[in-house]
């Protein structure tokens, strides 16, 4: 059955007080969101066809759920995290190698899906966050425990965008030549070591005339990527853009606390953004659950994208803007979302019922 929430109420009740979820009102609500769907899926052959019709109307009636602590069930996860350092020393987790073939600016990976929530947009002009769009990078290898080493070239204008950064074509060649000096300059470090620390077990089975790959061992991590960061930094002065080392994870839904500690040393860490969730379903698992467009649009404020679910005006997903301006959410709202951690910065916010989706 569809229930639509427009209202989580958490008050106490007394054993007088009719239960919202599992009494006549939310139920007579239920079943008759339910049959409206039904009735619209019954006039197609099949779900892709009831998925990929635009013009389909169906009406729901959204209710307030009563009593939340009985009645819904919350699980929370960590499903992104962006890890930017000072320092690449600072590493703990194990790399076992680096990737330094040449950068080949159209093979280069874009990276501004993965740090679109974790630059400080607030801080950069509408066109300078379209040359953002055009973030260009390389991938260094692999940490363990389901992280990814990257090296990105961003632009560092917050006013105006770089000529760099204007089309993709002329984005992916200036990362491609940044990070190939990136990678020139390392070796020749390495080339350049006095007799002592070229016995490290680590170069001693490198060949640092066609450095593609570098096998890490344990022992040499620290030094192998102290000597990476110094590279990186005595080519990291050009004023109008700049290079970023970030570790990233996506995807892992985990439901076990994260230990930055075990991962690494928090003094060579710039900034760390977290993609945290909280899962809201009713404990009666014949109720499916969707938010309440007239709901949603009381708290989430004048800014950000309210978007209908399958047709059906009442029910809504939300998701705030990615811009430079501040979230506009409802001050009861933010309280849920920071907690007690004050040191906190909310930055993005997405609110959504899971529901199958079509790819276009």
């Amino acid at each position: 059955m569809a229930g639509v929430i427009d209202l989580i109420d958490y008050a106490d009740y007394t054993e007088e007080e009719p239960n919202c979820l599992y009494g006549d009102v939310f139920y007579s609500a239920d079943e008759e969101n339910t049959s409206n769907l039904l009735n619209a899926y019954y006039k197609h052959n099949n779900v892709e066809p009831f998925l990929r019709n635009e013009d389909t109307k169906i009406p729901l009636f959204p209710t307030t759920i009563c009593h939340a602590k009985d009645n819904i069930r919350y699980s929370y996860d960590i499903d992104g995290i962006v890890i930017q350092f000072n320092d690449l020393a600072a590493l703990k987790a194990r790399l076992h190698f680096l990737l330094l073939g040449k950068a080949v600016g159209q093979k280069l990976n874009s990276n501004w899906h993965v740090l679109k929530k974790h630059l400080p947009l607030r801080d950069y002009s509408a066109e300078a966050i379209s040359a953002l769009h055009k973030t260009f990078g390389h991938k260094l290898g692999f940490v363990d425990g389901g992280y990814m080493l990257r090296l990105s070239v961003i632009s560092a204008l917050t006013t105006n965008q770089h000529p760099f950064f204007k089309t993709e074509v002329a984005a992916r060649a200036n990362a491609a030549q940044i990070i190939n000096s990136v990678i020139g300059l390392f070796t020749s470090k390495f080339k350049a070591l006095g007799p002592e620390q070229l016995q490290r077990p680590t170069i001693k089975h490198t060949n640092l005339n066609n450095l593609k790959k570098m096998v890490i061992l344990e022992e040499d991590q620290s030094f192998v990527l102290g000597t990476l960061m110094e590279a990186v930094q005595e080519l990291n002065r050009d004023p109008t853009q700049k290079l970023i080392v970030f570790l990233t994870r996506f995807g892992q839904k985990a439901e076990t606390p994260l230990s930055i500690g075990a991962l690494l040393m928090r003094k060579g860490v710039h900034s760390i953004t977290c993609h945290a969730t909280c899962s809201i379903n009713a404990k009666d698992p014949r109720v499916d659950l969707m938010w309440s467009h007239y709901g949603l649009q009381n708290i989430v404020g004048h800014r950000g994208s309210l978007f209908s679910v399958y047709g059906m005006a009442e029910a809504a997903n939300f998701q705030s803007s990615l811009d430079r301006h501040n979230l506009t959410l409802d001050h009861d709202l933010m309280e849920v979302f920071n907690g007690a951690n004050t040191f906190s910065d909310i930055t993005f916010v997405k609110i959504y019922a899971t529901t199958p989706r079509v790819r276009r």
